[in-house]
């Protein structure tokens, strides 16, 4: 399923945001 690429996607905008 795409529960798992969502929560990547979900990690890697937050770390890209926080940068």
């Amino acid at each position: 399923m795409a529960t798992s690429k969502t929560f990547l996607i979900l990690i890697f905008m937050i770390l890209a945001t926080t940068s």
